[in-house]
């Protein structure tokens, strides 16, 4: 009864606005766009993200059927047409107010996506300064036979400022992406299997830090939970970086990312044939540099953010 009544209430606002001077309705429609903003803004908030999200007036339009990027679509639409084809010169800065509002809104509910992509287009620059800062500060260090983790065995000096700076905001920041990627793509088939394998290849990777390498005994505790920690993460990060692509090539979008995604897992292979010789370090670097070239170039994505909704086929 409540909601027949509003969208009453909104059908005689419709028609009066149509009888009245154009001050009036410029008013009046600005009015109108305002409850619908804070309708919207309320909506999302209350739903969280579920399907629960309903209309006290008009219908609910959906995104990748979901509400993290909801429109209220009601009679008002269709007037609000009206003026965009509109020759009036007011009624047409009232359609770009319009537009504006809508893009307001979107860019409201976009800002933890983009955080979270500046914060994963940041993590290749910080491992990259802080292994070289560590590894500067040990003259026995070697990057071509030395393990990476060797920078935070049990036995090296200042371990825990590079198992944290290394592994565990790293693998942080990684979780974090997984979770922008489930909100970006919501709803569509796939997306589960590739954001959780991404928060657990970060999770796995923080693990890997909490658990310093014993690289003397390596049947002890702390180095078995070191090494699951770390060839869980890789394995997780393969299982994400070959199911993104497919993904990625149905957004119009995100889909110039999808050939350079997966090249950079296949190098990430690649890489690990490597590890073997005179000089084993050199390809686990070019390993991990191939894997957070990968995490900057969803970072990258996810910082742009277009509307999925917009952009999936």
């Amino acid at each position: 009864m409540n909601q027949l009544s509003s969208r009453c209430c909104i059908h005689v606002l419709i028609v009066s606005l149509r009888n009245c001077s154009p001050p009036l309705t410029a008013r009046l429609f600005r009015l109108t766009l305002r409850v619908r903003e804070i309708y919207s803004v309320w909506c999302l908030a209350k739903s969280r993200g579920s399907h629960r999200c309903f209309a006290s007036f008009g219908t609910p339009r959906f995104a990748a059927r979901g509400c993290r990027s909801i429109s209220v679509v009601t009679p008002a639409d269709e007037f609000s047409e009206t003026f965009c084809r509109s020759s009036n010169e007011e009624h047409r800065i009232l359609c770009e107010s319009r537009k504006s509002w809508k893009i307001g809104l979107d860019e409201l509910i976009r800002l933890p996506n983009r955080m979270i992509g500046f914060l994963a287009i940041a993590l290749p620059f910080w491992f990259a300064l802080i292994y070289f800062v560590m590894s500067l500060a040990r003259a026995d260090f070697s990057h071509a036979t030395k393990a990476i983790s060797e920078l935070g065995s049990v036995d090296a000096p200042n371990r825990w400022v590079w198992n944290i700076g290394g592994y565990v905001i790293p693998g942080a920041v990684i979780a974090l992406l997984g979770t922008g990627i489930r909100g970006q793509f919501w709803g569509e088939k796939g997306v589960r299997l590739a954001s959780s394998s991404l928060v657990a290849s970060g999770l796995l990777m923080a693990t890997s830090g909490v658990f310093p390498g014993d690289f003397d005994n390596r049947t002890s505790f702390t180095m078995i939970m070191h090494a699951i920690g770390s060839f869980g993460s890789f394995v997780a990060f393969l299982i994400c970086g070959f199911s993104m692509p497919w993904l990625l090539r149905r957004s119009l979008v995100w889909r110039v990312y999808a050939w350079p995604s997966l090249v950079l897992v296949l190098l990430s292979i690649a890489t690990g044939f490597l590890r073997s010789g005179d000089a084993p370090g050199i390809g686990q670097r070019l390993g991990f540099a191939c894997f957070f070239a990968w995490i900057g170039l969803m970072g990258i994505g996810l910082f742009r953010n277009a509307p999925v909704e917009q952009h999936m086929k």
